[in-house]
């Protein structure tokens, strides 16, 4: 995270499904909380354990994504 900045990216059709894929898997395995980390299409790192990183993605999304996941937790 050193010198690291966030902002909204759209993910290419190729990095969609290649995060899908990866997701899917770790959702069978009861890992339904996940974010990849990206470089050049390729997924880098997953992050399993990473609610702050919900901070980084609200404020570039504008947004406050803590209220969209409470309304999952509640419909769930």
């Amino acid at each position: 995270a050193y010198g690291a900045t966030y902002m909204a990216y759209q993910l290419s059709d190729s990095e969609k499904e290649l995060c899908d894929r990866e997701a899917k898997k770790l959702f069978e395995n009861d890992l339904p909380w996940v974010a990849f980390d990206l470089l050049d299409g390729k997924i880098q790192e997953m992050n399993i354990t990473c609610p702050g990183l919900l901070v980084e993605v609200s404020k570039a999304n504008n947004k406050n994504l803590c209220l969209n996941l409470i309304d999952l937790l509640k419909e769930g």
